[in-house]
């Protein structure tokens, strides 16, 4: 995005003239995404179309030949390659041969978009208007599909009056020998159409099919039947009165795209199925002879899948072919020339690897009109990161010069250019040496600023270096580098083996552009350390505690808070003497200095008792996963029982230290109320009896 350049054009009225230059047709675009520039020598095969389109298409440019729009005959873009607001729905269509785009007379901000139907869908003729004045300048739709005629051709071409000034817009009728010719003046569109029935009867669709071209000098007209009645026909045509006369049948054998010379001489006919090229030699004025001068400049009829298409001249004058489903077009270089003097080259001009299909621009010969001057600005970055540091180049086409430039409409400038400016709306005012004004609008968008995110965070495991980041970029241009330091740089947004720590991480674009993020790497803990089961003791009793290394830390050191009680709080296996219910923890270190902690509590009894807890869950969580007897001054454990709801045994033991694990005979047994039976001798010799119910939970 470095040094990007946007460029915005407003269009003005400067003097009137009729123009014979063909930079109006110095840009085209057709079939799949192919175009050609003439603002080239040779021309240049473009990579930046935007549809895929069969047949018809069109386009235009200013008198310097720069596009100001094109069409498919259904949609329309402007210069920018941006659909305009309004530019959809036009009545074209994919399979209609030819439409067409002609300037109104007297006024450089109108034209006319002409469409035909194609033969599957027989329909009018219709226009829109093109107003170059709207959507800040690069044009838009103000009318569309405005009713011209019922039933046409797909033909459709045009050419100057004779005063040089006004057009002649010229539809064939389907259904009829008509011919409708169509007075286009700076009054607008005559839709009282001028009738000369003259030459065959397209009686059916398929007559419908095929291109119409006018000489450059506009007195002779050309059709093309590829179906149907398969005549191509050549006429006479009056540019005073619109009058189409005189036809005769050049051939019999058909054609899709016609061109004439640009000396007026010479007419190619080209077919689309089966390609063949025949020039006619059109100096004698006499219909036998033209017949007969028929000179097949190429033919290759015979081989399979080698299809021709339209036929359109350049501003060059040399003569383009469309070769249906091809990468290239053919170039009739000398058109002027007779027979093979023409130099006709089938593969002669490469399309990038786009595709032609068997339509190319129906364009007129010659343009008349308002000269019109122009004013544009573009816009340079230093740096795609940089939004303050942008250059204007303003360039100003119109009235007397020298000019005085302003950003502002109050303080001018000599110069052209404006520097360091900031990214903004701007509207530029320029004043020429008679102090006209014109003005311009160039709208200059803040680049969103690259930014760093993380994706993904992994802590490391305590004493480890196994922690990773994920590093997302939001705006900017790919390709993305990524550093932890600023200094080495990766393609890959993944750091893995990474310690606890705090660390910067930075992002680089294609362009040099810098962000960064802070990002924290947590520690996190797998150790586990176990104290003991909640127990109880008769009071002055001593228990012994256990702390047990659940994953093989390799604990180095304990420690048991508090140590009230504790013959050593900083053993593995205290030996506790307590007379209160009391809260033990235990804290396990390893040799990283990853520590964990678990509690143990204990309760103290002062009577002699067996006790039971009420419920408990064996999900092996390490609590209460076991069902045992908590003796209370009970020095030896006779039996302990559990029976179910009905009756049967389903645990038994003779050791405090076995509990139940609610299974019987390996099968988890139901949540539900159980019975359990419990006798002891206490320290005091005396046999103790206790019995109860608790809750089995899962």
């Amino acid at each position: 995005m470095n040094n990007l350049k946007i460029l915005f054009a407003i269009i003005f009225i400067f003097n009137a003239s009729i123009s014979f230059s063909q930079n109006q047709d110095n840009i085209w675009y057709f079939g799949k995404k192919a175009g050609l520039n003439f603002n080239t020598n040779p021309p240049s095969a473009l990579n930046d179309g935007v549809f895929s389109h069969t047949e018809g298409v069109s386009s235009i440019c200013d008198i310097n030949g720069d596009l100001l729009f094109f069409t498919n005959g259904i949609y329309v873009w402007n210069a920018n390659k941006e659909q305009m607001p309004n530019g959809f729905g036009l009545l074209g269509n994919n399979s209609s041969s030819q439409i067409l785009i002609i300037p109104k007379p007297d006024d450089c901000n109108i034209y006319y978009i002409f469409t035909t139907p194609s033969q599957t869908f027989t329909g009018a003729s219709s226009y829109s208007v093109v107003d170059m004045r709207l959507d800040n300048g690069n044009g838009d739709i103000s009318s569309k599909n405005l009713f011209l005629s019922e039933l046409v051709t797909e033909r459709v071409s045009a050419t100057l009056q004779s005063n040089g000034l006004d057009y002649w817009v010229v539809f064939q009728e389907l259904g009829s020998n008509n011919f409708l010719s169509y007075s286009v003046n700076s009054m607008g569109i005559n839709t009282i159409p001028v009738v000369s029935s003259v030459g065959l009867i397209n009686s059916i669709a398929d007559d419908a099919v095929g291109c119409m071209k006018f000489s450059a000098d506009g007195g002779k007209l050309c059709t093309a039947n590829e179906l149907g009645i398969r005549k191509c026909q050549l006429f006479d045509f009056d540019n005073v009165t619109g009058i189409v006369s005189n036809g005769f049948i050049l051939s019999d054998n058909g054609g899709y795209g016609v061109e004439f010379s640009s000396d007026n001489t010479k007419l190619y006919i080209s077919s689309y199925t089966k390609f063949k090229l025949t020039q006619y030699d059109l100096s004698s004025n006499d219909p036998l002879t033209i017949r007969n001068s028929g000179f097949v400049v190429a033919d290759l009829s015979a081989l399979t899948n080698e299809n021709g298409g339209a036929l359109q001249i350049g501003s060059d004058n040399s003569i383009y072919v469309a070769r249906n489903n091809k990468s290239f077009l053919g170039v009739i270089k000398t058109p002027n020339v007779l027979g093979a003097g023409c130099a006709f080259t089938d593969v002669s001009i490469n399309l990038n690897g786009k595709t032609c299909y068997a339509g190319l621009p129906n364009l007129i010969k010659n343009y008349t009109g308002l000269f019109c001057g122009s004013l544009k600005a573009n816009y340079t970055r230093a740096s795609s990161c940089d939004t303050s540091n942008i250059t204007i180049n303003v360039t100003a086409n119109f009235g007397v010069a020298p000019y005085q430039y302003s950003l502002d409409g109050i303080q001018f400038q000599s110069s052209n250019i404006f520097a360091n400016i900031i990214a903004n709306n701007y509207t530029i005012t320029v004043k020429d040496a008679t102090s006209n004004i014109r003005k311009i609008t160039l709208n200059i968008p803040a680049l969103p600023k690259l930014t760093l995110n993380i994706s993904n965070k992994v802590d490391s495991d305590c004493g480890f270096s196994n922690g990773s980041i994920s590093l997302s970029p939001s705006n900017g241009t790919a390709p993305f580098q990524y550093s932890q330091d600023g200094l080495i740089f990766q393609n890959s947004n993944i750091f893995n083996n990474l310690p606890a720590s705090t660390a910067n991480f930075i992002v680089k674009d294609s362009s040099g552009c810098i962000a960064s993020k802070t990002a924290t790497i947590g520690t996190k803990s797998n150790l586990k350390i176990f104290a003991g089961r909640d127990t109880g003791i008769f009071i002055n009793q001593t228990l012994a505690l256990f702390a047990r290394d659940l994953t093989n830390s390799n604990f180095i050191s304990f420690k048991w808070t508090p140590a009230d009680g504790l013959d050593n709080a900083f053993v593995q296996n205290p030996t506790a003497t307590i007379t209160k219910n009391i809260d033990y923890t235990v804290e396990g270190t390893n040799a990283a200095g990853c520590s964990v902690k678990d509690t143990i509590r204990i309760d103290v009894y002062k009577d002699i008792d067996i006790f039971v807890p009420t419920a408990f869950t064996p999900n092996n969580d390490y609590k209460n996963d076991f069902l045992k007897p908590i003796p209370r001054g009970i020095k030896q454990l006779i039996y302990f029982r559990i029976y179910n709801r009905y009756g049967n045994l389903v645990f038994s033991s003779t050791n405090f230290t076995n509990g139940w694990d609610g299974k019987y005979n390996g099968v988890v047994q139901n949540t539900g109320s159980y019975i359990w039976m419990s006798e002891g001798i206490d320290i005091k010799g005396k046999s103790i009896f206790r019995k109860g119910v608790f809750t089995l939970l899962h």
